[in-house]
């Protein structure tokens, strides 16, 4: 059963939105966990309905900028999954108490294939 906001109703659960496309065992463990909704390629009017019901947020290329931050009341969390945090604006996300880390490693193999991949061009 989904809420008016599309996430599964169940609150004793944390609602974790997903930017961008992530592997799918991950996806399916944190579904288990978590209600989680997945928007790939988000635009503002996508992330306006939802945005206040968001304790967590994971990303890789999606840009979270000043506007979005301060419309999530309840985001505890942003990871990005691969290296630096360019998109995010962190100076914001902290003043409002939000946590921001990213996970290096989990880009190294796509950034890796990516180059041995052009280098053959």
């Amino acid at each position: 059963m989904l809420n008016a906001y599309g996430l599964p109703s169940n609150p004793s659960l944390q609602n974790v939105l997903i930017l961008d496309q992530i592997d799918e065992d991950a996806l399916e463990d944190l579904k288990r966990k978590f209600n989680v909704i997945s928007i790939t390629n988000p635009i503002q009017r996508d992330l306006d309905p939802i945005i206040e019901t968001i304790d967590i947020i994971i990303l890789r290329s999606s840009k979270l900028d000043r506007s979005i931050l301060e419309k999530a009341k309840r985001l505890k969390i942003i990871a990005r999954a691969g290296a630096g945090t360019d998109n995010i604006d962190v100076l914001r996300a902290r003043e409002l108490g939000i946590n921001v880390f990213n996970i290096p490693s989990e880009s190294s193999r796509s950034v890796a294939e990516l180059c041995f991949g052009l280098l053959h061009l």
